[in-house]
């Protein structure tokens, strides 16, 4: 990983780019990672999902979505328990301004509040979304509990979705 970390991010990219031209199936070397260390089947377990509250959230057009949507639902139900909560949130909002709908990680424009930077024609409906988002997530930031004023009945263990 500091090898990694250390590439700068387009020499990266072309590298994975040109990895995914020469095999189909390079998208499953794209692995997740928590602090640093590659989520393998061997080490996802009750043991390494760290015992704090959490929030897992998936775009409805993400790569390869029906697998990160499942692996997400799962992740949250073995990491919920009574001591740390686990959310995820599945954010249903297809973009204004092209049909790439709702892509890897288009929902961070909400949930930092930075709509107003980008070229897209937002509408009420995203500030509303994006409002949500922010009450939500500083919430959770401050009591462990994404339940607001914005967003409430947000059970532990359940999909809340976001459009």
């Amino acid at each position: 990983m500091k090898e990694l970390k250390a590439v700068d991010e387009k020499t990266l990219f072309y590298a994975w780019s040109d990895a995914c031209k020469e095999s189909k199936l390079s998208m499953f070397l794209t692995l997740p990672n928590l602090d640093g260390r590659i989520i393998t089947k061997e080490s996802f377990n009750k043991s390494t999902i760290p015992d704090i509250p959490l929030i897992v959230g998936v775009t409805a057009t993400d790569m390869m979505q029906p697998a990160l949507g499942w692996l997400a639902s799962k992740y949250t139900k073995k990491a919920n328990n009574d001591s740390s909560p686990c959310y995820l949130y599945h954010f249903d909002r297809l973009l204004p301004g092209d049909d790439k709908g709702a892509w890897h990680s288009c929902d961070l424009l909400y949930a930092f509040g930075t709509l107003g930077i980008s070229w897209r024609p937002f509408e009420d409906v995203d500030r509303r979304i994006s409002e949500q988002m922010i009450d939500a997530f500083s919430t959770f930031v401050k009591t462990g509990n994404p339940n607001c004023a914005s967003v409430s009945g947000w059970e532990p263990g359940e999909t809340l979705i976001l459009k």
